[in-house]
């Protein structure tokens, strides 16, 4: 009797791991009565308009997509927007400013085209700190302009949650 219900709870322990992964249009498919534990509440940003699918499977065409089509812009950002700043004429020296956008705060579009990045000469580079956070940095080679996005996974795609503008 032991073993068994040792086996059932190892096999219990073992499954939950993969219903938990399923996507909440799955869960809606699967039938009320195999499902009686209550949703979680999440915390994770805002889901992207179910009208557009994720523009690219990867990260990098997810970006490119991004940068040159406002309406992905306005798909994937949160809202809030967290926008992180330096005021340069702070006393007595600069001092950072952070704020909170709302959707309607934010002017778009939020970083150059792909095609304005290279002529304006700027460099992207790409880092990923953690599973969570994707910070693609733009800056001018030489000069104080640099301006960081971070990006975070969401919903199968990604959104960009914080703009960090290091620029002097």
């Amino acid at each position: 009797m032991n073993q068994l219900l040792r086996n059932i709870v190892l096999t219990s322990w073992m499954a939950w791991p993969l219903c938990a992964c399923q996507r909440p249009a799955e869960q809606a498919a699967a039938p009320a009565a195999t499902s009686t534990a209550p949703s979680p509440v999440t915390t994770s940003a805002p889901s992207a308009p179910s009208a557009m699918a994720c523009p690219a499977p990867t990260f990098e065409g997810f970006f490119k997509r991004f940068a040159d089509d406002v309406a992905v812009q306005k798909a994937y950002v949160t809202d809030p927007l967290q926008s992180d700043s330096v005021d340069a004429e702070a006393e007595p020296e600069p001092a950072p400013v952070h704020k909170t956008l709302k959707a309607s705060e934010i002017a778009f579009p939020v970083l150059p085209t792909t095609t304005e990045l290279a002529s304006k000469g700027l460099n992207v580079t790409t880092e990923h700190p953690d599973p969570s956070d994707i910070a693609v940095t733009v800056s001018k080679p030489d000069t104080d302009d640099q301006k960081v996005f971070h990006f975070r996974p969401s919903d199968g795609c990604w959104t960009l949650y914080r703009i960090d503008d290091q620029s002097l």
